[in-house]
């Protein structure tokens, strides 16, 4: 890659557009987890996966212990992020407790 950047950008825009450049030049399979967590984990086992999205305000499924139970599961390696609209100290540690790689605050724009 040989990128020439004229604006200034801060560290997170910088990092959300390489992210939509690296996703738009490649090929992505993405899939939805099933909103059991016994019936997410058995597809995740089904298959393999480079990266592991869990929004945290998931409707069924707490997504600490699916992200907690992935980590064990697929070892430090796997990038698992969490989508969050909270920021607080608390809400980051908890996520980072649970095993997750990194964060992304929504709304993603």
């Amino acid at each position: 890659m040989n990128a020439f950047i004229a604006k200034p950008f801060t560290l997170a825009q910088l990092q959300l557009l390489l992210t939509r450049w690296l996703l738009a030049a490649a090929p992505v399979k993405a899939r939805e987890a099933p909103p059991r967590s016994a019936d997410a984990r058995r597809q995740f086992r089904a298959d393999t996966y480079d990266l592991v999205m869990l929004d945290v305000d998931m409707p069924v499924l707490s997504s600490h212990e699916v992200c907690a139970a992935l980590r064990l599961e697929a070892g430090e390696l796997l990038p698992i992020v969490m989508v969050t609209c909270m920021d607080d100290v608390q809400s980051v540690d908890t996520a980072y407790r649970a095993g997750a790689t990194d964060l992304i605050a929504k709304p993603i724009s």
